[in-house]
């Protein structure tokens, strides 16, 4: 990987105007361009405005003096609504993407983007990172879903990466950082995040609804407790985040990730439930979610890890179930969001209940419960 610029080159004020010695003195240091050239000309606009939660994007296009180098760079910084904003620092969500591109993105089996900077304050009050743009790639569509075999390399692809950090002597450290779902936030966040989406879920997407998912819905905050304990085993690292639209595909098939805001400490099978409910259509999974987990658990025994298959199906099914939050958190705003966005918080929610429902992920919940 490139030497990654810090604070030594400074954060701008203004993200969309951060001028081009800055952007020089970025490039020059991760070696994207030589030491001779410069950034002659440099215009960023907006980018994919209003995907992002808690960050924001810009696309810079530059010219340079005296030699080549990327005509653009994807720029990623906090967002500035207030609410967001403070979810963001509470989640340690900037923190958390910075120090995994620094510390932790070279040595891991996980290919991500080219990052020229990753950088922020001691007071974590302001953040930067700048990277590859990789819109010349294909990237994961989330609203068709991804495909059969698009979703094999997805899981085989995340089982090499959970294998490396499976059990790693470094997870207690790492958990500092890149939170547990066991961390106190989540006790403040989640059931907001429940009771904030939930009254509106079953005004606007009663179409989805089934009497089971409905009366599992409404316990769904008094269970976080178990399934903050059901999570914390055979800790790896997870992306917390992965799915389709978070992945760019190359012409070899291969993935490039994007966005650690989320990564945190866990089992590895909350991504694994998590990119099946979010990410594949009924169609597609067609009855084989099984297949898929054996896929996964297959590919992790190739990298050292050996699991029992049904004890990893049992945590998927959990996974599955605790992902219906995914799906009712937005729908607090569904009423003041365009036609658009409505559909997209209607396909995922009716993508995740149809993933609790196929694999009889609420079964799994309550024997999870009389274990306890």
């Amino acid at each position: 990987m490139a030497q990654i610029a810090g604070l030594e080159v400074g954060i701008p004020d203004d993200m969309l105007d951060p001028g081009t010695e800055w952007m020089t003195a970025v490039l020059r240091t991760s070696g994207a361009i030589t030491a001779g050239t410069s950034v002659a000309a440099l215009t960023v606009e907006p980018f994919q405005v209003g995907v992002g939660l808690v960050g924001q994007l810009g696309r810079a296009s530059m010219t340079y003096d005296n030699g080549e180098g990327p005509a653009t760079v994807i720029i990623k910084w906090p967002i500035d609504v207030p609410a967001q904003r403070g979810m963001g620092d509470a989640l340690n969500a900037y923190e958390r993407e910075v120090r995994y591109y620094v510390d932790h993105a070279e040595e891991s089996p996980l290919r991500v983007p080219t990052i020229h900077a990753a950088m922020i304050t001691d007071d974590k009050s302001r953040c930067v990172i700048v990277m590859e743009d990789l819109s010349s790639m294909r990237q994961g569509d989330r609203i068709n879903g991804m495909t059969w075999d698009e979703s094999v390399t997805a899981v085989e692809t995340l089982a090499r990466w959970h294998a490396h950090w499976h059990e790693h002597p470094e997870l207690d450290r790492l958990s500092d950082v890149f939170y547990a779902i066991q961390h106190p936030v989540y006790n403040v966040i989640l059931p907001q995040f429940m009771a904030g989406g939930w009254e509106n879920c079953q005004k606007y997407g009663v179409e989805h609804l089934t009497p089971e998912v409905v009366d599992f819905g409404n316990r769904w905050t008094d269970l976080l407790p178990v399934f903050q304990k059901h999570f914390h085993k055979d800790l790896t690292l997870i992306h917390a985040d992965w799915r389709a639209d978070n992945m760019f595909i190359d012409d070899n098939g291969e993935i490039v990730m994007i966005d650690f805001q989320l990564t945190g400490v866990g089992v590895g099978a909350y991504d694994l439930g998590y990119f099946v409910s979010q990410s594949l259509e009924r169609e597609v999974r067609g009855g084989r979610e099984r297949e898929l987990v054996d896929t996964y658990t297959a590919a992790l025994a190739n990298h050292g890890v050996h699991r029992d298959p049904d004890d990893v199906w049992f945590d998927f099914q959990v996974s599955v179930a605790w992902c219906l939050i995914y799906g009712v958190a937005s729908y607090a705003e569904f009423e003041h969001l365009p036609g658009e966005g409505q559909f997209v918080l209607d396909t995922l929610l009716r993508r995740s209940i149809a993933g609790i429902l196929d694999v009889d992920a609420i079964a799994a919940i309550d024997r999870l419960i009389a274990e306890v």
